[in-house]
């Protein structure tokens, strides 16, 4: 059977049993973005029987086309998917090694995402940017003492390999590209947090 006019399969049956073949498109959503990643999946029905077939995709294919469609949609951001991807599960490591909640470490994702949508990361501040996200959610949602914002701050200068020097005025940068909009409707921090909870 032809799928897309290009990939075959060929099912044979060796009884009288009706089989049923159809094939639909399985959305496979990239997190808090608008691209979709679209997987052919193969639907093979042999009453009373129900098996599905995925066509095995390398991970390195599968990046590369998640790269390729994310630039596409939005061609003003300087970052590929993946870096940002990388960059968020840092966020989180860092967060967690310092006792952050999970609502803290969302609303820095929000913060990030905001920065990230403005087209305001490139290469050389994406991890001055994302440690800036996360201290100033740590500041607004936790009841962080000066001991222990030092600490936080200690933790991520030796995570991402930056310079608080550099670190203090780009918090302020950050926090005017946000427009000082640091407490965030519960809309846009319950998706980031549900995740979170739910990887555990």
């Amino acid at each position: 059977m032809e799928v897309n006019g290009s990939q075959q399969m060929v099912l044979t049956t060796y009884s009288k049993t009706r089989v049923c073949v159809c094939v639909r498109e399985k959305e496979k959503s990239i997190k808090q973005s608008d691209v979709r990643c679209f997987l052919i999946e193969l639907l093979v029905c042999f009453p009373p029987l129900q098996t599905t077939v995925i066509e095995y995709v390398k991970p390195s294919d599968l990046k590369k086309d998640m790269n390729e469609t994310f630039k596409e949609k939005f061609p003003h951001i300087k970052l590929t998917l993946s870096k940002i991807r990388s960059l968020k599960r840092e966020m989180r490591a860092v967060s967690e090694e310092c006792g952050l909640q999970p609502v803290t470490i969302a609303m820095a994702f929000v913060y990030f995402e905001k920065l990230v949508l403005q087209g305001r990361l490139n290469k050389q501040n994406r991890k001055l940017v994302a440690v800036a996200c996360v201290l100033l959610a740590a500041k607004i949602s936790s009841d962080l003492r000066k001991p222990e914002v030092k600490q936080l701050i200690d933790k991520l200068e030796e995570r991402f390999r930056i310079n608080r020097r550099e670190l203090i005025p780009l918090e302020v940068s950050v926090l005017v590209a946000l427009e000082m909009g640091l407490y965030l409707p519960e809309s846009k921090v319950m998706p980031h947090y549900r995740r979170l909870v739910q990887q555990g």
